[in-house]
């Protein structure tokens, strides 16, 4: 799994180098395999084990970091800006043989910002 360090830095002040935030991961059990410069960005390379499901998501390895360095995580929240952009949901009414009524998710439309960071990961 790869997690860029900017997301990390979202969520809890971090003050190590990458390579020493690497080092402690490695030594609590999340293996950094990997470290990538791209752009002004350092991208750390996870290798999850299957007791470590709780640092498959960003919010994970930033609990995760928390807990190591000893300094108070900031949790995701949605700003005002964010509040307000409208994004289009589509659902498609469906009957299932027990006619219990059930949604299809169609189509998402993705705001930008979600986009920008999926394209940094390269």
């Amino acid at each position: 799994m790869k997690i860029p360090l900017s997301w990390l830095k979202e969520y809890i002040n971090i003050k190590l180098s990458p390579q020493e935030l690497a080092h402690r991961l490695t030594m609590a059990g999340v293996e950094v395999s990997h470290i990538q410069k791209s752009g002004k960005d350092t991208i750390l390379e996870l290798d999850l084990t299957t007791n470590r499901g709780d640092c498959a998501s960003i919010i994970g390895v930033a609990r995760e970091v928390s807990a190591l360095i000893n300094r108070p995580l900031r949790p995701p929240g949605i700003s005002e800006k964010d509040k307000k952009q409208k994004g289009i949901i589509c659902f498609q009414e469906r009957r299932v043989p027990n006619r219990a009524l059930t949604l299809s998710l169609l189509k998402v439309i993705l705001f930008a910002f979600l986009g920008r960071r999926f394209l940094s990961m390269n």
